[in-house]
């Protein structure tokens, strides 16, 4: 299924569509592979338009997965993670080492594995996590051998026995008001007319789906991803400047 920033978007709806009338039909449940913010956003929208009849729901192997599978069930089935065709894998990260998202990402992706079917990657210190459909975990387990310069061996694990805390950098800073452009701008430490323009592009996720309007007033604790320069949450408790400007607590996603 082609990523739906890449000119895949007719494709990705068609899909998901198909996707709809085939649970209607048969009354089984179906599952879309990895998806992206974007691609999500994409889905939500084909969704509202054409799940009559259906149930769905996002799961990406933890709560707050990034990459995420839709799982479409009938009307009168209730939704369930253990439903989803998902493994966890779990290896050490040998001492001495210090490994990467991109290590562990590359090294998948060097064994001919395509992105869509790799979830999340979670690094801790001492073990990394991987998210992957269940026949592509089969060949993780068997045939990854190192990322980076560290041996490592990938077993599989039970999802529900993962508890990953997030870690942020967290900084503070003043904008006019809290109108998207102008926190995009304080996020990327860019002008806003730079925002704006990502705004505008498709670039810029809300709660997880994309938003082009630059004028969406924000009123505090959304999470903000911008296609290729991270994900953030922004707070906002009120306090504004001595000129009147108000403050925001930026976490970034690390």
């Amino acid at each position: 299924m082609p990523a739906a920033g890449h000119g895949g978007q007719a494709v990705l709806c068609a899909h998901i569509e198909d996707l709809c009338g085939f649970v209607r039909r048969r009354g089984i449940p179906r599952f879309t592979d990895f998806l992206d913010e974007y691609a999500q956003s994409v889905a939500q929208g084909v969704l509202r338009r054409q799940a009559q009849g259906c149930r769905w729901m996002w799961y990406g192997g933890y709560e707050e997965a990034g990459r995420r599978l839709l799982g479409i069930f009938p009307e009168g089935q209730e939704p369930s993670a253990e439903a989803f065709p998902l493994t966890a894998l779990r290896t050490p990260i040998p001492k001495g080492f210090t490994l990467t998202h991109r290590d562990f990402l590359g090294a998948a992706l060097a064994l001919g594995i395509k992105r869509e079917v790799v979830g999340d990657i979670l690094i801790t210190g001492e073990f990394a996590v991987l998210f992957a459909l269940p026949q592509v975990g089969e060949l993780i387990c068997r045939e990854l051998r190192q990322a980076g310069r560290a041996g490592i061996c990938f077993t599989e694990t039970d999802a529900q026995d993962i508890h990953y805390v997030q870690r942020f950098e967290q900084s503070e800073k003043s904008v006019a008001s809290l109108r998207l452009d102008g926190v995009v701008a304080a996020l990327l430490d860019c002008a806003r007319s730079e925002a704006a323009e990502k705004i505008l592009q498709g670039l810029v996720s809300v709660n997880g789906f994309t938003e082009e309007k630059c004028t969406r007033q924000l009123s505090g604790g959304e999470r903000i991803s911008v296609r290729g320069r991270g994900k953030f949450i922004v707070l906002a408790d009120g306090r504004v400047t001595r000129k009147g400007r108000q403050l925001i607590q930026i976490k970034r996603f690390v």
